[in-house]
């Protein structure tokens, strides 16, 4: 092997791959301080978390608190709720209800500026629950 490489060639060969190797023992080094430093931080938030109190299961339950019973004053109504706000399901199918012709998707979101996906789900929820009925093939007409 001497007369095929040179004894020049192979120290130089050699100094590079010391060298190298030199290299990942120290970047190994460094990757072994950096777990040794995250396993004590991960010992130490978990002995902090045991420190602090009981894990969720063995906490005792406290007791129910007496609330006191709200008086009615004379001449306040109590609050009214708001009227709920339509669906969407629930304005397509209003729309469908009020058109005197059959509907195709297209028609529905340009009418609610819905996109047709969104308004292809609506009308096949709908149709599902019977809330309208399929007069053909992409139509839709108000169920009854």
């Amino acid at each position: 092997m001497k007369e095929l490489i040179g004894t020049k060639n192979m120290r130089k060969i050699l100094e590079t791959i010391h060298s190298g190797l030199q290299m990942l023992s120290g970047q190994t080094e460094k990757l072994m301080k950096a777990v040794e430093n995250f396993e004590k931080e991960e010992a130490e938030a978990t002995r902090k978390k045991t420190a602090t109190g009981p894990s969720r299961g063995t906490a005792k339950k406290k007791a129910p608190r007496a609330t006191a019973k709200k008086q009615r004053t004379k001449g306040k109504r109590p609050p009214t709720k708001k009227p709920a706000e339509k669906t969407a399901t629930d304005k397509v199918v209003e729309i469908v209800e009020k058109a005197n012709r059959p509907l195709d998707v297209a028609a529905l979101a340009e009418m609610t500026g819905y996109d047709q996906k969104k308004v292809r789900n609506i009308v096949s929820r709908a149709t599902k629950q019977g809330r309208i009925n399929r007069a053909g093939r992409g139509l839709y007409v108000a169920a009854g």
